[in-house]
């Protein structure tokens, strides 16, 4: 094997077995006209004998020698798909090399599908991992395991429902996008690229409990310890550093994170909260203060949340209370948190009763958004964020819907996963990002305790969060829930009189058109319990007052109200009628 010169934009591919990385390489060397190499058979091809002869004969540790061989000659190629084995990333070195020339691009799929694939091919007896993975419970561990490592890579693609030539057609477009050279990418992995060129926005907020700056651009992670956010050093904000953050989003942004404040000057520490709303908890909560006073962090640490809302949320409320409060700098990575949940002060835990019923109000000192961080987004989560950027536009910004309705009507409507270029590109993302927060921030800096004008910023969220509760916030995202929440307002304006039905047709038509959900499924509704807890739901939402139901209806887009005049059923008979004409246009679709 011989290295071509220099290094190139290659595409890198990574997943567990059973992904289809093989099928999909070759799928995608055909579709651009560049060459493909399978690690696995360069391997066999190395060694002479198949990979499994090689475990049983050798050993693993043989196999990932030569494996580390292979990687390091394929990315030395200029133009080139690589479709690597399942446990190439466990190898630092290897991903190091595959950094150095490639886009990365885990291809993701659930422990079922993989099973499944896997029980379907017969060449999974040659698998020497497979064995004794079988039974569901311990395989789906494995996967989530190895998806630590997968975790690292540029960005992800779920290929559940995708064929190799839809998987290479989808991967084709990521190509486009994301080349190596761009900064954007090399920010979004984290690789240490000081990538502070581009957009970049600051925008000051001026609360009771204090003043800060959001700094928005890309690449900021990877010299977070150089920023100035309002003219302040993020080094002068304490001696030692304290980066709270979930596994699957430190494998990606951690290092570089750390790193950067290390060469700031501060000495940084760590601590992982689990994924998803999981770490709302009183239970996580407590455990973070018990570790964090078991490794020595006094009041001179700065706290550093990287995540999504609820690490964001979480890390928040312990860093108000943890030694009465200590400086917190939160470095949302998902759409959802930057334009909505790490601005503002806000934080909670969830308890048994209900969603964020314990919390504080604490200002950040920082607010740092990377929005190169967005590349590594799945669909899913980025139309999770545009629901809360559409929120906004309705409450307070024309123009802002405007964008977002003119970028969605020219999506290719047969991909499902078009609606991620809205935020891919650089200053694309950054207008959404301070859009979203100039319609919020004017509304924080009025009322920061939320007493009067910020129960705006509820919009959609008090059916939405009834939502949530009632999908044990595992059937939908919170930003599907607000979606379904905000066409419920949209409606029930409509029906009231308030809002004109073009208007609110046109709100509920983009959040369709973004792929994001209007109405729960008919049959729900008609179960007069099912009517009765999301109403009982409602009575714990936090604006209610003295007994008396508040909710936000609209009279346009970007004009909403606060009502007290109306009951909570106004929202369910609104939910019920779009479930009802959702119910129809599948009717009508089928005749």
């Amino acid at each position: 094997m011989t290295s071509s010169d220099g290094s190139a934009h290659n595409v890198a591919l990574v997943g567990f077995m059973g992904s289809g990385k093989s099928a999909v390489g070759k799928a995608l060397a055909e579709l651009t006209g560049t060459r493909c190499v399978d690690t696995d058979s360069a391997v066999e091809e190395e060694a002479g004998i198949p990979i499994a002869t090689i475990f049983e004969r050798q050993g693993e540790a043989r196999f990932r020698a030569l494996e580390r061989r292979v990687v390091r000659w394929a990315t030395g190629l200029r133009n080139t798909v690589i479709s690597l084995g399942g446990g190439a990333l466990l190898d630092s070195r290897n991903l190091a090399n595959l950094r150095e020339s490639c886009l990365i691009v885990w291809l993701r799929a659930r422990p079922e599908t993989l099973l499944a694939r896997l029980e379907q091919d017969h060449a999974s007896a040659n698998r020497p991992l497979f064995n004794g993975h079988c039974d569901p419970e311990s395989f789906a561990q494995f996967v989530r395991e190895r998806s630590v490592q997968y975790a690292q890579a540029h960005a992800v693609l779920d290929i559940d429902d995708l064929t190799p030539v839809q998987a290479a057609q989808r991967l084709r477009e990521i190509w486009k996008r994301k080349s190596p050279a761009s900064p954007g990418v090399r920010g979004a992995l984290g690789a240490g690229v000081n990538s502070t060129g581009g957009v970049r926005v600051e925008v000051p907020v001026d609360v009771s409990g204090g003043k800060y700056s959001v700094l928005i651009g890309s690449g900021l992670v990877d010299v977070a310890g150089r920023l100035r956010p309002g003219g302040r050093p993020v080094s002068d904000l304490g001696a030692r550093a304290l980066v709270v953050s979930s596994c699957s989003v430190a494998a990606l942004f951690g290092a570089p994170l750390e790193t950067s404040l290390e060469a700031a000057g501060l000495h940084c520490g760590r601590l992982r909260v689990p994924d998803g709303e999981g770490a709302k908890s009183l239970s996580v909560l407590g455990d973070l203060c018990e570790r964090a006073a078991e490794r020595g962090f006094g009041r001179d640490t700065v706290v550093f949340a990287l995540g999504g809302g609820t690490v964001g949320d979480v890390v928040g409320i312990f860093a108000s209370t943890y030694m009465r409060g200590v400086p917190l700098v939160q470095v949302p990575t998902t759409l959802l948190s930057m334009v909505d949940s790490s601005v503002g002060g806000k934080t909670a835990v969830n308890l048994r009763a209900g969603k964020n019923l314990m919390g504080t109000f604490y200002q950040p000192s920082a607010v740092i958004c990377d929005v190169a961080t967005l590349g590594t987004l799945p669909v899913r989560e980025v139309r999770n964020g545009l629901a809360e950027v559409v929120k906004s536009a309705v409450i307070g910004d024309p123009s802002l819907f405007e964008f977002i309705e003119a970028r969605a009507a020219s999506l290719d409507s047969d991909d499902p996963y078009a609606v991620c270029s809205l935020v891919d590109d650089e200053t694309s993302a950054v207008r959404i990002v301070s859009a979203s927060l100039g319609v919020k921030i004017p509304i924080v800096q009025d009322d920061v305790a939320d007493r009067g004008t910020r129960m705006l910023l509820n919009l959609g969220h008090t059916l939405g969060h009834a939502v949530e509760r009632e999908g044990r916030y595992r059937q939908w995202t919170h930003g599907e829930a607000v979606s379904i929440g905000l066409a419920a307002a949209c409606r029930a304006s409509r029906d009231l009189g308030m809002m004109p039905a073009r208007e609110a047709d046109r709100v509920i038509a983009l959040l369709e058109r973004l792929g994001l959900p209007v109405s729960l499924e008919r049959r729900r509704f008609r179960s007069p319990e099912m009517k009765a807890r999301l109403a009982a739901h409602m009575g714990l939402d936090k604006k209610a007052l003295t007994g008396r139901f508040r909710i936000v209806l609209l009279r346009g887009i970007g004009r909403c109200t606060v009502s007290e005049d109306h009951p909570p059923t106004v929202l369910i008979d609104a939910a019920e009628g779009l479930a009802q004409e959702s119910a129809g246009k599948r009717g009508g679709a089928r005749n």
